[in-house]
């Protein structure tokens, strides 16, 4: 389908609304920013939103999680006493979580590769009973062979009498 003129009116209006909602959001993390102006660091603050639809506020190696409707008081309480905030988070996990889900992944690893150890080692069983089998049925052709050998050499020589 071609691009029509309307169709066309119709995408410039949508992307001048999209602009207007991205200068928008610009000018609340300008306007946060202005308004922590007395924090250290405050320039570089970022502002973005978790996957409960909090706001995670970021501030140098900090991260506050607040309500989508906190204030700016709010923010600033939290961003100064952390401690106090009980949804601070770092990286998106609550304090602790992280080292819980390495330990986890740790010991999941340790109990896969016993696993894995235990199967390499009746494999390996499994392979010795092979070869030994396989050792068992060579003599026994081999013999099999010397006797057939032995049998055949008497006839060609004209054997013991």
């Amino acid at each position: 389908m071609p691009f029509s003129p309307i169709r066309f009116r119709r995408y410039a209006a949508d992307l001048s609304h999209a602009v207007y909602e991205l200068s928008r959001e610009s000018m609340s993390i300008a306007d946060l920013r202005k308004a922590m102006k007395d924090i250290p660091g405050a320039n570089d603050l970022t502002l973005g939103y978790g996957s409960n639809g909090n706001q995670v506020v970021r501030l140098g190696d900090r991260s506050v999680e607040v309500g989508p409707m906190a204030s700016n008081e709010e923010i600033r309480g939290a961003l100064q006493s952390p401690m106090e905030n009980s949804r601070m988070t770092i990286s998106g996990y609550e304090p602790g979580q992280i080292r819980a889900r390495l330990d986890a992944l740790k010991e999941k690893g340790r109990q896969r590769r016993d696993v894995a150890l235990s199967k390499l080692e009746q494999a390996g069983k499994k392979h010795e009973a092979v070869s030994e089998e396989i050792e068992k049925v060579a003599a026994q052709i081999e013999k099999e062979a010397d006797d057939a050998l032995q049998e055949f050499a008497s006839f060609t020589n004209g054997g013991p009498e």
